[in-house]
């Protein structure tokens, strides 16, 4: 069994000391990214799950939003196989579920996986895991991570926009019909506000709720 490289980050002011991955900031990144990508496209499949039920007067199959992602997948498929009549569109969703299902695997080992890397060759990550009925090995590397995550955003997209550009345009021009058109970067850009700074560190509170 192979050891996870840490690193130690000691406080010479308190006792709050601790152990961190020894990864990069952009490798950090990179992962940061496939994992705010892949829950974008886990939304985008109930969605289209929840939409092909409705418009069928089905009811929403109960493996559709179990805490499994390979029996939420299943039951998109089934979705489509029961409900799409349309030839090509069942074609086009079919595809799309194939590519969630090779995507998983990579983005399960390195959401899942402990992190090391070899003196030798200190570029490359590896993502491992020693446990039981899950054992796997595999590399990354920061470029190939950045990747993996647009492979996502790709998906994401083509199940969101069939038709592409024109579709995606023309959502762009309803969000901005309604006043929502301003993009985050450009509003922190215009505020002079860093991401973050200046502020207490906020780690999953319930945001409050404004009094009507």
């Amino acid at each position: 069994m192979q050891d996870a490289i840490v690193r130690f980050s000691l406080s010479l002011v308190d006792n709050r000391h601790r152990l961190e991955p020894d990864l990069e900031e952009e490798e950090l990144a990179a992962i940061g990214y496939v994992t705010a990508q892949w829950a974008h496209l886990e939304h985008e499949i109930l969605a289209s799950t929840l939409a092909l039920s409705r418009e069928n007067g089905a009811a929403l199959s109960a493996e559709a939003t179990n805490l499994s992602f390979e029996k939420r997948l299943g039951a998109w498929r089934k979705t489509i196989e029961r409900f799409v009549t349309d030839k090509k569109e069942k074609a086009r969703l079919l595809k799309l579920v194939s590519k969630a299902a090779n995507l998983l695997a990579s983005r399960h080992k390195l959401a899942h996986g402990l992190w090391t890397w070899d003196y030798t060759d200190p570029k490359t990550l590896r993502a491992f895991s020693f446990r039981p009925n899950v054992h796997f090995e595999a590399d990354f590397n920061a470029e190939g991570i950045r990747r993996l995550g647009e492979r996502i955003g790709e998906l994401s997209f083509e199940l969101s926009f069939p038709a592409g550009k024109m579709d995606a345009y023309k959502s762009m021009a309803e969000v901005a019909s309604e006043g929502r058109g301003a993009s985050r970067s450009l509003l922190l850009q215009l505020s002079g506000d860093k991401v973050g700074a200046g502020r207490r560190p906020l780690q999953g509170r319930s945001p409050r709720r404004k009094r009507p």
